[in-house]
């Protein structure tokens, strides 16, 4: 065998060793990023998972519990009329968009605001009894 035959082979042999190694190199280096990635990505979603279950948490502990809409008429688009239970008494309320209005109110026990068995929402009582508190001019305390 000739010498310069050897050092080519050599040579060559070293140049495919060389770029085969560059390959193994650059696949890992893909690897790398597409965990690097998939990393990234699954920590945005276990940051949006942590933020929609502690506001959640955040924000039934701070609904009001001595408060309790029993019932909602629309009278018109932006108009509702409200029946609302707040410290053992029931208030009428007419809801605007800019301010509220106090319609009459009662005390819890002298007002059936809860559905019979045949209702399944207080609305008719609900309007009869305003009706019948507005038209006999009770005034508003």
């Amino acid at each position: 065998m000739n010498p310069d035959t050897v050092q080519q082979a050599a040579s060559d042999t070293l140049q495919a060793v060389h770029s085969l190694t560059r390959e193994v190199n650059i696949g890992w280096l893909v690897f790398k990023m597409i965990f690097m990635l998939l990393l990234v990505i699954g920590a945005i979603f276990a940051v949006s998972w942590m933020f929609k279950k502690f506001t959640r948490i955040t924000s039934l502990n701070k609904q009001a519990k001595w408060v309790t809409v029993i019932s909602r008429v629309q009278v018109a688009p932006q108009n509702t009329i409200l029946l609302v239970k707040i410290f053992g008494k029931v208030i009428a309320v007419m809801e605007t968009p800019n301010h509220l209005t106090v319609l009459s109110e009662w005390q819890e026990d002298e007002i059936d605001y809860m559905p019979d068995e045949q209702e399944s929402l207080p609305t008719a009582k609900f309007m009869d009894l305003l009706k019948k508190s507005i038209g006999t001019g009770t005034p508003v305390r």
